[in-house]
């Protein structure tokens, strides 16, 4: 296991971690996908930012390799992975209510 997937799975457990709460029995659902993309690590991290907000998420934060938001139904998270030739963006959406955690994902999907 490379140490970029590595990074991007300990964002996804957090990420599911992050939206739990004593209110909920359930743990949240939490789903993903990624692709490699031909822009670069800084434009990837402008248009995940943008997908986000363009899906009116809340408390819209960045770092180096991440974009994550939040709305009342789902936490998101974009983690982009410079490689040499690439960039992959892998999308974490969580939420309570599966079917939302998905229909988010795909719109941030298609919004990306």
């Amino acid at each position: 296991m490379n140490g970029g997937f590595k990074a991007a799975l300990s964002a996804a457990t957090g990420l599911s971690l992050m939206t739990a709460t004593a209110a909920y029995a359930e743990p949240p659902g939490v789903y993903y996908s990624w692709r490699e993309t031909e822009i670069s690590l800084p434009q990837c991290i402008r248009r995940a930012g943008a997908a986000l907000e363009a899906e009116d998420m809340e408390n819209v934060l960045a770092d180096s390799t991440s974009v994550a938001g939040r709305s009342e139904e789902v936490t998101a998270v974009f983690i982009c992975l410079e490689q040499q030739d690439a960039t992959t963006v892998m999308i974490v959406v969580a939420g309570q209510d599966d079917a939302q955690a998905v229909r988010v994902r795909e719109i941030l999907k298609a919004a990306f």
